[in-house]
């Protein structure tokens, strides 16, 4: 059985007199689905869907405290337009889940559209588009405009030219048109670029950073 809001019946509106004159204001429901949409269609990896800054679990004598703690300021006074973060750091010491819980908080609590995308598969759409001239618009333009997306695994595959010039368009354009880019990485930005396979960070992704944080 469907539950209903007891507050606006399902109208969405609650009402209010005052002095003989009525008003309406919608209700905090249609606020909480609104959000609820929000986070539904960031495009969170099923894997992380419960990712919250309340079950990560820091590792002691690591950065992970240090930056859980960073990110849940963050997003307590996130701002539009704010430059965004790299977290680096080797697999597995959670750049993903405090990534996605940082969606999470901005989605639900501050209305922000959000976005997610994993650097490696952004990369490979983009090619079969291309291939079968069925244009690439649709693919980026949700990246283009969400307030805040995060690019996961930035620097996975081999990192030719033309993924490099699709990343330094997406970031230009993101950087711009103020709206704020997070980024994850296995690499260190200290690293040298030995090999094709790493990325290199271009003057676009020092740009659109305030900091870089080390997990």
């Amino acid at each position: 059985m469907a539950v209903v809001c007891q507050d606006c019946k399902d109208s969405g509106f609650t009402y209010s007199e005052e002095d003989g004159v009525l008003s309406a204001k919608q209700c905090s429901c249609q606020i909480e689905l609104r959000t609820e949409m929000l986070f539904e269609a960031s495009g969170i990896p099923r894997k992380f869907s419960g990712a919250t800054f309340e079950n990560f679990k820091p590792e002691s004598g690591t950065m992970q405290g240090q930056t859980h703690a960073l990110l849940k300021r963050y997003t307590r006074d996130f701002e539009a337009g704010q430059k965004g973060w790299l977290l680096f750091g080797p697999p597995g010491t959670g750049k993903t889940h405090l990534a996605c819980a940082t969606i999470r908080e901005l989605s639900r609590k501050h209305g922000v559209r959000c976005r997610f995308v994993d650097f490696f598969q952004l990369l490979q759409q983009l090619k079969m588009a291309f291939g079968e001239h069925s244009g690439q618009g649709s693919l980026l333009r949700p990246l283009l405009d969400s307030d805040f997306i995060v690019i996961d695994e930035l620097g996975s595959g081999p990192n030719r030219e033309w993924d490099l010039g699709v990343l330094d368009h997406l970031i230009s354009h993101r950087y711009n048109n103020c709206k704020t880019t997070f980024f994850t990485t296995n690499f260190s930005p200290r690293d040298k670029p030995s090999s094709s396979k790493k990325y290199s960070p271009t003057r676009s992704l020092s740009q659109a950073m305030s900091a870089g944080v080390s997990l």
